[in-house]
């Protein structure tokens, strides 16, 4: 993967990364989502609850950019001196949102429920954290523990 950058940046666990690597990085994964969400039909802001053909597609279109998401975080978190394995409040969260969506339990714009306003708030705590942690504060100098 050392020969090249982009694919171990986004297939690679080992090392770390700089802020300017991660925002490379989450700004490929973000734009290959959205193409693939526009290449599949994949409505960006549904008005109805999707279809079950819809939701599995975009269950797996979820699966498939998890991988990479972890991996820049896994080497960012390295960067800040932290344990990758802090990655799994986001796989953990992220997983349950996929399946609740992937069986209709929540995503429905028209009726949203408790669990979607739970979720959204876990999501949105989480996703905070770790954008800061992240993608805003400087990593340590020197080798890592």
């Amino acid at each position: 993967l050392g020969e090249f950058p982009m694919v171990n940046l986004l297939l690679g666990f080992e090392g770390r990364i700089s802020r300017t690597q991660f925002w490379i990085g989450l700004g490929v994964i973000v734009a290959a989502e959205l193409i693939l969400m526009w290449l599949l039909g994949i409505p960006f802001l549904p008005t109805v609850m999707k279809d079950v053909s819809v939701r599995v597609i975009e269950f797996a279109i979820q699966v498939v950019v998890l991988y990479p998401t972890v991996a820049i975080a896994v080497k960012r978190l390295h960067d800040r001196d932290k344990p990758g394995i802090y990655v799994l409040w986001l796989v953990g969260l992220t997983a349950i949102i996929a399946f609740t969506n992937l069986f209709g339990l929540t995503d429905d714009p028209r009726n949203p429920g408790w669990l979607d306003f739970v979720l959204g708030f876990c999501a949105a705590v989480i996703g905070l954290a770790f954008l800061v942690e992240l993608g805003f504060r400087r990593g340590t100098a020197g080798d890592n523990r």
